[in-house]
């Protein structure tokens, strides 16, 4: 897990004036001079120097003025003049860009007084600011943070703290739906903290949570970075995940998430806690979020190749109307693919192999681009078969011939007597055989019995004209011949009064 480092940036302070400080240039009798000059003549050079600069010190300066109070503290039991201990300060507020050459006028400053230092222990501090400048460019303030007895962690603002605690009530309220609140007093403390070595944000975040006593440890299922589900047992949480994938396994397939999917160590509230059953029906809920599960399979096997359909245009025939003159035949390939689903539900599929073993054999069609007739008749009847009349409409044989009846040698053509669509089309007990009925549309029906072969179906539109049947002797029949009927509104009427 990691944080980004955050760190204090120190602003650096200004070179003092001339007057504040031995410029290089002087020769070393000036040099020596300057330098015996006692506590009462000289010593509030840099210390006014510091004065006037404080009073407009930056926000980063000021931090910069904590730093040096602690660091003040150290080396304030140390016996040696009060100049010294301000040169030292003034020394390490030139920050890092100042340590070469300070330490270059240190070491001419040692090496022209070197009796004088050692007697008086001015070299001790001259080391000792050197450090300090060192120190201060290597260091930030930070701010170490207690609750009670517990140890939190040191953030480089005590704001910072304060967020880390917004996030960790609004998750717990998010997936608990309960308030947080930490237990123990509020303690903050300024302190002096290597460069990067803050405590992370994350575990910041573990130690609030573990202060409340409605909080536990567990191992938490999270998707997307988003609190799932947790369990008590981290075998048992993998577990979950394991069995929640292999709900998509297929024989010889490469199983994973596409999600992200993690299983991490933290503290959560009591109530969320699952068992492993529990966890598990929960994930395949509607609640929990879509776990997208990758599935990759390779499949080899035979398959069958399409035929080809190749159509010809019949102006004879109406449109709609396809007569098959070759059947096409399918062929057979070799192939092999690879397949990714997920969740179960293909989303690619590519090809890797693939080899023809059998050529199909394409269909042939003759397809009817005729203009399809009406469905109404005209309500004048053509003869529909080409023929002999042997019996008339009326009384016969002491009963009621409700049609006429046309002799023909079987197989003759029968033709529809006017546009319509046909109502039937089959085999009939009452009588008449193979029979054909067609509705006009406009209160007339016709019939034709008898018939060897019906060519039409019920529900085909036809046209005056169209054959619809042959012929034949089948039903109550004594010979070959069509029996024909005409039915106005249901009432069988004298076929030869319509017939022209």
């Amino acid at each position: 897990m990691s944080v980004e480092k955050s760190e204090v940036k120190v602003t650096k302070i200004e070179k003092a004036p001339s007057q504040y400080y031995t410029p290089h240039n002087m020769q070393p009798a000036q040099k020596e001079q300057v330098f015996d000059k006692g506590e009462t003549e000289d010593a509030p050079y840099i210390t006014e120097w510091i004065k006037e600069n404080a009073q407009k010190k930056t926000k980063e300066e000021r931090k910069i003025s904590l730093l040096f109070s602690a660091f003040k503290e150290k080396i304030a039991g140390f016996a040696i003049p009060a100049q010294w201990k301000e040169a030292v300060f003034a020394l390490a507020l030139q920050g890092k860009k100042a340590v070469a050459s300070r330490a270059r006028w240190c070491g001419r400053f040692a090496a022209l007084h070197a009796k004088k230092l050692a007697v008086s222990g001015v070299a001790s501090v001259v080391l000792i600011g050197v450090s300090a400048v060192v120190i201060f460019s290597t260091c930030s303030m930070g701010f170490h943070i207690k609750l009670g007895d517990k140890d939190i962690g040191t953030l480089p603002s005590e704001q910072l703290y304060y967020d880390i605690l917004s996030d960790v009530k609004e998750e717990v309220l998010d997936t608990a739906d309960m308030d947080f609140e930490p237990s123990g007093e509020l303690q903050v403390n300024m302190t002096l903290v290597g460069k990067g070595q803050f405590t992370a944000p994350e575990e910041v975040k573990e130690k609030l949570k573990a202060t409340s006593s409605e909080m536990v440890p567990a191992w938490t299922v999270k998707v997307d970075d988003k609190q799932v589900v947790a369990l008590s047992v981290q075998q048992d949480a993998l577990g979950v995940l394991d069995e929640y994938k292999r709900q998509y396994a297929e024989e010889g397939a490469t199983l994973s998430f596409q999600s992200k999917v993690e299983v991490e160590k933290e503290y959560v509230p009591v109530k969320l806690l699952k068992s492993k059953e529990e966890a598990f029906a929960y994930l395949n809920s509607e609640e929990a979020p879509l776990i997208a599960v990758q599935t990759v399979v390779e499949i080899e096997g035979e398959e069958p190749v399409a035929y080809e359909t190749q159509q010809q245009e019949d102006n004879t025939k109406y449109i709609g109307d396809v007569t098959v003159l070759q059947q096409g035949v399918e062929g057979l390939k070799y192939v092999k693919y690879m397949t990714v689903k997920v969740n179960g539900v293909e989303k690619e599929k590519t090809v890797l192999k693939e080899e023809i073993l059998c050529q199909p054999i394409e269909q042939v069609e003759q397809v009817g681009t005729k203009e399809p007739p009406s469905p109404i008749g005209t309500g004048e009847f053509a003869q529909p078969v080409s023929g002999t009349l042997t019996s008339a409409f009326g009384e016969r044989w002491n009963r009621e011939h409700c049609g006429i009846d046309i002799g023909a040698s079987t197989g003759t053509m029968i033709y529809a007597a006017d546009n319509g669509t046909v109502v039937y089309s089959q085999f009939n007990n009452g009588g008449y055989g193979n029979l054909v009925q067609i509705d006009h549309g406009n209160g007339y029906t016709t019939y034709y019995g008898h018939c060897s072969e019906l060519l039409v179906k019920e529900g085909d539109v036809v046209a005056k004209g169209d054959p619809i049947a042959k012929v034949g002797s089948t039903g109550r029949s004594t010979g070959p011949h069509l029996h024909f009927e005409v039915r106005k509104n249901n009432e069988p009427q004298n076929p030869l009064e319509y017939l022209n």
